[in-house]
């Protein structure tokens, strides 16, 4: 990539009498990273490794970075799902482009889903004589964009969180990188190492064979973990590696960056779960509800579920935040989004008892609401009769497709698989089992056999 500029500088963006010289907040750390761009023969560059090493942050930069020093970019970022792309990954462009001084230069456009140069900076390049820098843009999409991906015509590709994608997938879009351009096409993945069945590890890490050589040798595998982020705080370091005594499949790959298998420790069958657009008119259903899981220590959830006569669950709603609640989140926060979110559905109300003077500020704000049971074996009972049922959700409902698809048991270091569940990624199954325990006491329990004596 010899077009790219080995020694960063910010004056190559505007000039100072364009009076839009960037911020200079970029970090040593970024600057290393973008150095390396030179050294890059390779055409596929996989970032990879354990949560906070800091990939997906470094890749984004690196991409902001090129927009606004190479002329001719037509930059595409992939997720998934475009729901996911449309909160995680703008996001984290957002982030950056904050960081990086480049608000006054580049703005999201919603409609376009594209990151682009603002009025303003356009102007400022074509009266530098830049006309070739003015039209670079970020594409923000999900594979689920058949459309777009069919109109593809890219300079750059960006596949996040990689190990999510069939080996399909990747073959139909690895070809469309493929706008002339004066620099080498890129594409770019970044993972967590979560899936050793996943085709990428056959692909980019086992040993050299005829089916990969050519591919290992166009790319550079580039592992990234968090005790490796001089950015991250000790704090965060530390809660990872305290997977170890929780799970050690989530240490293996969170904190470690190995390779773990977690399809047989996956506690619910990813066949029992349609994601398509649901009806929000409930009298379609047979009842509804809305459940709360507070987040003292993990997300604050809520949820708008639906049954139908077979007690299936069907997830229409969900509001969520990462912030822990009275840390960073006050109860009135989590009672406001319930007002202007989910009050107007006129549903029962079922939240987590385990803390009542939570469930009192909620009655006091005039919020008719319920503590659930729980009791002796609420988790593993609740888990068996979920494990029951189909699950239809929005595809809006992000942070629930993730936990359905990641919630498992708990694994040693010798690979024993138990049948407790893991307490984490587990927030909006907590809430299907609050909202469902009217349901699975009017079931027959005379065939169930609980899986641990735990209390919650």
């Amino acid at each position: 990539m010899s077009a790219i500029c080995t020694k960063f500088d910010w004056s190559n963006i505007f000039d100072e009498d364009g009076g839009y010289l960037a911020n200079k907040k970029m970090n040593e750390f970024l600057k290393q990273r973008l150095d390396l761009i030179d050294e890059w023969a390779e055409t596929i560059l996989f970032f990879y490794g354990g949560a906070g090493g800091g990939k997906t942050h470094d890749v984004t930069a690196i991409l902001i970075i090129l927009m606004c020093i190479e002329p001719g970019h037509d930059i595409f970022c992939i997720s998934k799902k475009r729901t996911w792309a449309n909160t995680t990954t703008v996001s984290q462009f957002n982030q950056v482009i904050s960081e990086l001084g480049l608000n006054e230069i580049i703005e999201w456009n919603e409609n376009k889903s594209v990151f682009r140069f603002t009025a303003a900076a356009k102007k400022t390049w074509i009266s530098m004589g830049r006309f070739d820098m003015v039209d670079n843009t970020i594409t923000i999409m999900g594979m689920d964009d058949t459309s777009r991906i069919l109109g593809m015509n890219a300079t750059i590709i960006m596949l996040d969180e990689f190990t999510n994608f069939t080996f399909e997938e990747y073959n139909s879009i690895s070809y469309r990188n493929r706008k002339p351009s004066p620099y080498k096409n890129l594409i770019i993945l970044t993972a967590n190492p979560k899936d050793s069945t996943h085709f990428s590890k056959k692909l980019w890490f086992d040993p050299i064979d005829d089916k990969n050589k050519n591919i290992q040798a166009n790319s550079r595998v580039i592992k990234v973990n968090p005790q490796d982020n001089p950015y991250l705080e000790k704090a965060s370091i530390d809660r990872l590696k305290q997977f170890k005594d929780i799970d050690y499949y989530w240490y293996q790959v969170m904190y470690l960056g190995e390779w773990g298998d977690i399809s047989d420790s996956i506690i619910f069958d990813r066949n029992k779960l349609t994601v398509k657009n649901l009806s929000m008119d409930l009298s379609q259903y047979k009842n509804a509800m809305v459940g709360v899981d507070w987040g003292f220590d993990h997300k604050c959830v809520i949820l708008l579920v639906a049954f139908d006569e077979d007690d299936n669950l069907y997830i229409l709603k969900e509001w969520y935040s990462d912030k822990t609640i009275n840390k960073y989140l006050s109860n009135q926060d989590v009672i406001d989004a319930y007002q202007s979110e989910f009050a107007q559905f006129g549903c029962s109300v079922v939240g987590d008892s385990s803390e009542p003077r939570t469930i009192n500020d909620w009655r006091a704000a005039g919020i008719s609401i319920q503590g659930a049971a729980k009791g002796r074996d609420s988790i593993s009972n609740g888990i068996q009769w979920l494990k029951s049922k189909r699950f239809y959700c929005n595809p809006d409902c992000s942070l629930f497709q993730f936990e359905y698809y990641n919630y498992k048991y708990k694994t040693s270091k010798d690979g024993t698989i138990t049948r407790d569940p893991v307490r984490i990624n587990d927030d909006t199954i907590d809430v299907c089992r609050y909202v469902t325990e009217e349901h699975r006491i009017e079931s027959d329990y005379d065939d169930w056999v609980p899986i641990t004596g735990s209390y919650l």
